[in-house]
């Protein structure tokens, strides 16, 4: 049969047009990227349904820099679907489980990354753990088991230790629940609300002979509020604030007898400003002045001599020490590094009489003891058996007993806030409220009354408000317009340290005037108004018994001040139109009582 050409030439190119472009279009490519383009260390490998749609379909593996596999599995329509593992950087393998339309399902394993066995198993769906849940120590024995719902913990849930023995106990109700862990003898040791796998609320620790060991709140997982420490005969050890997982404001410190050790501040957990230090009597022993946990530290004998000196940093002695004797020779030296250093020890006249190691305030290693004429008479190591120093001889010939005590003391705790923490509460810090009035201002026409929100050594809000009837006393109203009116500022003060000569602040101020002008009792009154902003610098002076007391408060400043005048009183010299710089001096008369209830006012002397 003879064929048309050009019918033969029609169906080529239709052919052509229709399969033309996959051709290029390739199906099922596999596909590789790199960490760079400068070597040929494969990144991932995967395949794509074709170069177009680029949809990923079929194996995915990708590597560490190292070359080995980091995870693998497959996908389908560009999502994870079915079973995929997933692994250390060491090869061993980290987790696997199935996948279901890029949904986490099934049971999924979890692997220590050594040894290779299970850390946890479970079932996940939507994303989600669900159903039961068990966690495992690396030696195989079992951790934790309990259930889980929509990702919550429900149930019961039990806690183990390695050898078996439970370890804690906890009943959640969406993931909230009361948790309780005892010592391996199964006394309780903690007990506290778990919110999602965090601490929160008030929480409870015991020692293991039943007697409370500490009690506070928790936040997220973290310490906040107020917190108590005690010993295990009862009495208090120490309490104050934390803040955020971390010791803030004033903290007071016990010994057994529940007599005040020291007292102060901590600021994000360090020392800072003045902190006091006593002994079991009550005598004043030592003091310190810290900033961000580094400072000058002091102690002294019962006499109110010098004992020693020298500087802390992190709760550890740092730099140059020295110490004395009552009667004000030089005792010993020794220069510290991170808490550690050579001592020296003299005699009064001078002469070295012990040398040695120290190391956060012990003795430690070997130490020499000289004679008087500076011969070397002895060798002795100290010992600390229960925290209480003793020495080991460690020449033959017994050395005389040591004057200086082997472990010195030094204190635990303390301070103020910093002196700029003007907005940042301070634990246990007085709060008052000042009712006042201004007697000076009688004559000028004011008959003002002050409120002020006083928080002591910080911060002051102060609100006040008056009548005002300009020189009704001092002048004549026939010669000066009759103005009445009222007036209402706002004040804060930043308050520092009290002192013998008060309490310094320096502030700011806004003022709002409002008046009325008449020439006369009988005349239509016209109106005006007056905007006024001080800067502040005053003392306030106290007698504060307990929680309320007179007060005092001396200041003087400078301002800007904007007038609106009507006219028929412009000329008056009394009322400038516009811009006027107003000198400004005051001091108030009032009573100051607590904000809150049972509140003391805390010792600001020294």
């Amino acid at each position: 049969m003879k064929v048309n050409k050009s019918v033969v030439a029609g169906i080529s190119l239709l052919l052509f047009v229709v399969t033309g472009p996959l051709l290029y279009a390739q199906s099922g490519v596999k596909v590789l990227t790199y960490y760079d383009d400068k070597t040929d260390l494969v990144k991932e490998e995967f395949t794509v349904r074709d170069t177009i749609s680029n949809i990923y379909e079929g194996p995915y593996t990708s590597y560490f820099s190292n070359g080995r596999v980091e995870k693998q599995g497959d996908f389908r329509n560009s999502v994870q679907h079915g079973h995929w593992k997933f692994y250390y950087e060491n090869g061993n393998l980290r987790m696997d489980g199935d996948y279901r339309d890029g949904q986490v399902v099934g049971v999924w394993r979890y692997y220590y990354e050594k040894k290779q066995t299970l850390s946890a198993q479970g079932i996940l769906f939507n994303n989600q753990k669900q159903e039961a849940w068990e966690e495992y120590y690396e030696s195989g024995q079992a951790k934790n088991e309990g259930k889980y719902l929509d990702g919550k913990k429900v149930g019961i849930w039990n806690y183990y230790y390695e050898d078996g023995t439970l370890k804690a106990q906890a009943f959640y109700e969406a993931g909230r629940g009361i948790y309780e862990e005892y010592y391996t003898s199964g006394k309780v040791k903690a007990r506290g609300l778990n919110v999602d796998g965090m601490s929160d609320s008030t929480w409870q620790f015991f020692f293991e002979s039943g007697e409370l060991q500490s009690e506070g709140g928790y936040a997220n997982g973290v310490r906040n509020g107020k917190w108590q420490f005690f010993y295990d005969n009862g009495q208090v050890m120490a309490e104050g604030d934390y803040q955020d997982g971390q010791a803030n404001g004033k903290w007071n410190y016990y010994y057994e007898d529940g007599t005040l050790n020291s007292e102060g501040a901590l600021q994000s957990g360090k020392r800072e400003g003045f902190w006091k230090i006593y002994d079991r009597s009550g005598t004043y022993k030592a003091e310190g002045v810290f900033q961000d946990g580094e400072g000058e530290y002091r102690e002294y004998y019962e006499s109110g001599k010098l004992r020693a000196i020298g500087n802390i940093k992190d709760d550890r002695n740092e730099g140059q020490w020295q110490y004395y004797y009552e009667t004000g020779e030089l005792e010993g030296e020794c220069f510290f590094v991170d808490g550690r250093g050579e001592y020296i020890g003299y005699y009064p006249d001078s002469t070295i009489k012990t040398r040695g190691q120290i190391e956060d305030g012990k003795w430690i290693g070997e130490w020499q003891l000289f004679a008087e004429d500076g011969t070397l008479e002895a060798y002795y190591r100290p010992v600390y058996p229960d925290e209480i120093p003793l020495f080991s001889v460690a020449a033959a010939t017994p050395p005389p007993t040591p004057t200086r005590r082997g472990d010195y003391d030094k204190p635990d705790y303390g301070f103020r806030p910093s002196r700029f923490n003007y907005f940042k509460p301070a634990s246990n810090e007085f709060v008052g409220i000042t009712v006042a009035s201004n007697p000076l201002m009688l004559v000028l026409g004011y008959v003002p009354l002050s409120l002020e929100l006083f928080y002591e050594e910080r911060l002051g809000y102060e609100l006040e408000a008056g009548y005002k009837q300009e020189r009704p006393f001092i002048f004549s109203t026939n010669q000066y317009p009759r103005t009445v009116g009222g007036y209402l500022s706002v004040r804060q003060k930043f308050y520092h340290q009290d002192r013998w000569w008060g309490m310094p602040y320096f502030g700011h101020e806004i003022r709002s005037t409002f008046l009325s002008f008449s020439d006369s009792a009988n005349s239509d009154p016209q109106s005006g108004w007056r905007l006024e902003y001080y800067v502040l610098g005053g003392s306030r002076f106290t007698t504060l018994t307990e929680i309320r007391g007179f007060t005092v408060d001396v200041f003087g400043g400078l301002g800007i001040g904007f007038e609106q005048i009507p006219g028929d009183f412009q000329q008056e010299r009394w009322y400038p139109q516009g811009l006027s710089l107003n000198p400004w001096l005051g001091i108030n008369l009032g009573w100051m009582f607590s904000a809150r209830a049972k509140n003391q006012r805390p010792n600001t002397s020294f």
